[in-house]
């Protein structure tokens, strides 16, 4: 036999155990790094949750600083720096600190340490203020930067089918009166990833003459509505117009998105074979003074306005925006600053939407000081927009959970009870079932014809 064969034997069998450790090799290590990975996603979620936690707690801070600050200016305080060595402050103090800019009194605060400040929160030499974690956790959790803005350019909010309707009652700052207001700007709706503008909002039926109810169009269809008074006024007014000299006290109009080519038809409103009118001229979405009035004239036909909505990415936050002017009151021309209101409402309840509220003076007036307002990016404004106080207040807060930031952007304001007197009044009518036109009975005996649940959405 051969002794070089006896060197051979095993061979196979040593290349079959290597390459089947190197497979297994591979395997280990991809399992290995997989596990990682979700590890590491797994603690960079909680980290990025309990920053989130930071912001929130920041948030907390401002409101309860802001509630101070609300308590002082109510018993007269005016701003006052407080002095070296100071260890209690004073009212004069947290007005000086909620409305203090880099040190300088301003009529906002975006300083990140004021808020923390007027709590007597103790502040880290990077600015930051640690938050009580417990024993058990160590993200050294803190919010880095509180900063309230009181005077914001505009009115945020989301409507939902919880929440469909929102009233605002506005006050203007650098003295600027309701009667100064010469048109409002609307927008609403995010921008949807479909560039198809078929898409968008509601579409017309096949005759092309009428909008298709879809209570599930996206954006969805709102209302507008106008209250205002002059100086003196009677109840009567509400229900009468002026339409040579474009004045009513009240008026209401829907905003029906679709696509361009829709929102241009029938703009002047007199073709009677559609039953909307287009707002769009070809540069942007608006509704004149006289339309505002003569939609609070009970003899005329109404009809709802087709609102242009882009459809796909582009430079706007929004995908809906229409400018509304508004009318002087009737029998007056000039507005009272504690009657003037706007309702803006969702009338089908199917859908979800983020409104946007400006105010505005004439075009081309001034009607503020400040060029910019209300973001850590100071946005440059325009002029004769319009200032808006103690109305809503803005809260910017950053957080921090070791070194994992989250920022929150907030709007606060206090709660009013507007919403459902406008929403859905109960009107009790007299009962002359006995013949009796001097009885003061009322007629209580209401049915239930439909009920809705939220959440989910049930019924109706």
């Amino acid at each position: 036999m051969d002794r070089r064969l006896k060197f051979k034997k095993g061979a196979a069998s040593f290349y079959v155990v290597a390459f089947s450790t190197l497979i297994l090799l591979i395997v280990v290590a991809s399992f290995a790094a997989l596990i990682i990975s979700q590890i590491t996603r797994s603690s960079n979620a909680d980290l990025s949750q309990s920053a989130y936690d930071s912001a929130l707690a920041g948030v907390e801070d401002a409101k309860l600083a802001f509630a101070n600050y609300k308590a002082c200016v109510e018993q007269g305080a005016e701003a006052k720096k407080p002095g070296e060595g100071d260890t209690a402050l004073s009212c004069g103090n947290i007005v000086w600190y909620m409305n203090s800019v880099d040190g300088e009194y301003k009529e906002y605060n975006t300083d990140c340490v004021g808020v923390a400040k007027i709590l007597g929160r103790t502040i880290n030499e990077d600015n930051s203020v640690t938050i009580n974690e417990g024993e058990n956790n160590n993200m050294e959790q803190a919010y880095t930067c509180v900063k309230v803005y009181t005077a914001l350019p505009n009115i945020r909010d989301k409507l939902a089918p919880s929440k469909r309707i929102k009233t605002i009652k506005a006050k203007f700052g650098n003295g600027v009166k309701a009667s100064d207001i010469d048109y409002v700007v609307l927008r609403w709706g995010k921008m949807m990833s479909s560039s198809d503008p078929s898409k968008v909002g509601s579409k017309l039926d096949s005759d092309s003459k009428h909008f298709a109810f879809e209570p599930s169009a996206t954006p969805p269809t709102l209302s507008l509505s106008l209250l205002q008074t002059g100086a003196n006024f009677s109840i009567d007014d509400f229900e009468k117009v002026d339409l040579g000299g474009a004045r009513t006290n009240r008026g209401m109009v829907y905003l029906v998105p679709t696509n361009a080519d829709n929102a241009k038809m029938n703009q002047d409103g007199n073709d009677s074979s559609k039953s909307f009118i287009g707002a769009y001229d070809g540069n942007q979405n608006q509704i004149s003074k006289a339309q505002v009035v003569k939609s609070n004239d009970k003899t005329k036909q109404n009809m709802p306005f087709a609102v242009y909505c882009s459809a796909g990415e582009t430079a706007e936050e929004y995908a809906c925006s229409v400018r509304v002017n508004l009318p002087e009151p009737y029998n007056s021309g000039v507005r009272n600053d504690d009657t003037f209101m706007l309702t803006v409402a969702m009338p089908y309840g199917n859908e979800s939407t983020d409104i946007d509220l400006e105010y505005y003076c004439k075009d081309g007036s001034i009607c503020h000081n400040e060029e910019v307002i209300g973001s850590e990016e100071q946005e440059i404004i325009e002029k004769n927009r319009v200032i808006i106080v103690d109305t809503q207040v803005g809260i910017d807060s950053t957080g921090r959970a070791n070194d994992l930031f989250r920022r929150v952007e907030s709007r606060i304001e206090r709660s009013e009870s507007m919403d459902l007197s406008i929403m859905g009044p109960l009107e009790l009518i007299q009962n002359n079932s006995l013949g009796n036109t001097n009885s003061t009975t009322m007629d209580k005996q209401l049915i239930v014809t439909c009920e809705r649940n939220f959440p989910p959405m049930e019924g109706c």
